[in-house]
Protein backbone atom coordinates (compact mmCIF):
# COMPACT_ATOMS: atom_id res chain seq x y z
CA UNK A 1 0.00 0.00 0.00
CA UNK A 2 3.07 2.27 1.14
CA UNK A 3 4.08 1.87 -2.75
CA UNK A 4 0.67 2.60 -3.89
CA UNK A 5 0.76 5.79 -1.81
CA UNK A 6 4.05 6.96 -3.53
CA UNK A 7 2.64 6.13 -7.20
CA UNK A 8 -0.18 8.24 -6.33
CA UNK A 9 1.99 11.15 -4.63
CA UNK A 10 4.30 11.15 -7.82
CA UNK A 11 1.07 11.65 -10.08
CA UNK A 12 0.21 14.91 -8.39
CA UNK A 13 3.01 16.34 -7.54
CA UNK A 14 5.21 18.82 -9.90
CA UNK A 15 8.53 19.58 -10.55
CA UNK A 16 11.74 18.39 -9.03
CA UNK A 17 9.28 16.85 -6.21
CA UNK A 18 7.72 14.98 -8.66
CA UNK A 19 11.05 13.67 -10.23
CA UNK A 20 12.34 12.68 -6.44
CA UNK A 21 8.68 10.90 -5.94
CA UNK A 22 9.37 9.38 -9.08
CA UNK A 23 13.15 8.27 -8.50
CA UNK A 24 12.53 6.98 -5.16
CA UNK A 25 9.34 5.10 -6.38
CA UNK A 26 11.83 3.47 -9.52
CA UNK A 27 14.23 2.46 -6.88
CA UNK A 28 12.01 1.12 -4.42
CA UNK A 29 10.32 -1.37 -7.09
CA UNK A 30 13.72 -2.09 -8.33
CA UNK A 31 14.49 -3.66 -4.95
CA UNK A 32 11.68 -5.23 -4.94
CA UNK A 33 11.92 -6.90 -8.25
CA UNK A 34 9.00 -5.36 -9.79
CA UNK A 35 8.52 -3.19 -12.98
CA UNK A 36 11.46 -4.69 -14.80
CA UNK A 37 9.78 -4.91 -17.93
CA UNK A 38 7.92 -2.54 -20.41
CA UNK A 39 4.36 -2.68 -20.36
CA UNK A 40 4.43 -3.69 -23.92
CA UNK A 41 6.70 -6.84 -22.87
CA UNK A 42 4.89 -7.57 -19.87
CA UNK A 43 1.42 -7.56 -21.83
CA UNK A 44 3.33 -9.92 -24.80
CA UNK A 45 4.44 -11.79 -21.79
CA UNK A 46 4.00 -15.90 -21.98
CA UNK A 47 2.18 -17.16 -19.40
CA UNK A 48 0.66 -20.94 -18.65
CA UNK A 49 -2.64 -21.42 -19.85
CA UNK A 50 -2.85 -17.53 -22.16
CA UNK A 51 -1.61 -18.78 -25.33
CA UNK A 52 0.18 -21.82 -27.11
CA UNK A 53 1.62 -19.22 -29.41
CA UNK A 54 5.65 -17.95 -28.82
CA UNK A 55 6.14 -14.15 -29.57
CA UNK A 56 7.98 -15.00 -32.64
CA UNK A 57 5.13 -17.32 -33.83
CA UNK A 58 2.36 -14.25 -33.45
CA UNK A 59 4.93 -11.98 -35.57
CA UNK A 60 5.43 -14.46 -37.97
CA UNK A 61 1.45 -14.57 -38.20
CA UNK A 62 1.03 -11.17 -38.05
CA UNK A 63 3.92 -10.70 -41.04
CA UNK A 64 1.41 -13.81 -42.97
CA UNK A 65 -1.33 -11.02 -42.06
CA UNK A 66 0.62 -8.19 -44.03
CA UNK A 67 1.62 -10.18 -47.34
CA UNK A 68 -2.11 -11.79 -47.36
CA UNK A 69 -3.14 -8.23 -46.98
CA UNK A 70 -0.80 -7.03 -50.17
CA UNK A 71 -1.78 -9.85 -51.98
CA UNK A 72 -5.54 -8.65 -51.76
CA UNK A 73 -5.96 -11.98 -50.27
CA UNK A 74 -8.39 -10.65 -47.67
CA UNK A 75 -9.73 -14.19 -47.05
CA UNK A 76 -6.85 -15.38 -45.66
CA UNK A 77 -5.89 -12.34 -43.80
CA UNK A 78 -9.12 -12.78 -41.92
CA UNK A 79 -8.71 -16.36 -41.21
CA UNK A 80 -5.14 -15.58 -39.49
CA UNK A 81 -6.16 -13.11 -37.70
CA UNK A 82 -9.06 -15.10 -36.50
CA UNK A 83 -6.88 -17.93 -35.59
CA UNK A 84 -4.81 -15.16 -33.74
CA UNK A 85 -7.99 -13.70 -31.83
CA UNK A 86 -8.84 -17.31 -30.82
CA UNK A 87 -5.65 -17.56 -29.31
CA UNK A 88 -6.12 -14.58 -26.86
CA UNK A 89 -3.68 -12.39 -29.18
CA UNK A 90 -5.54 -8.77 -29.51
CA UNK A 91 -3.92 -6.98 -32.77
CA UNK A 92 -3.60 -3.08 -32.34
CA UNK A 93 -2.17 -0.14 -34.20
CA UNK A 94 0.40 -0.54 -32.23
CA UNK A 95 1.44 -4.58 -32.42
CA UNK A 96 -0.24 -6.83 -30.53
CA UNK A 97 -0.76 -8.18 -27.01
CA UNK A 98 -2.10 -10.78 -25.65
CA UNK A 99 -5.90 -10.50 -23.87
Amino acid sequence: SEIHSLGKATKTAEGEEQKKLASTFIKIANLMGILQQSPEDWFRAESAGQSGLSNEQVEEKISAIKAARENKDYALADQIRDELTGQNIQLTRDGWRRA
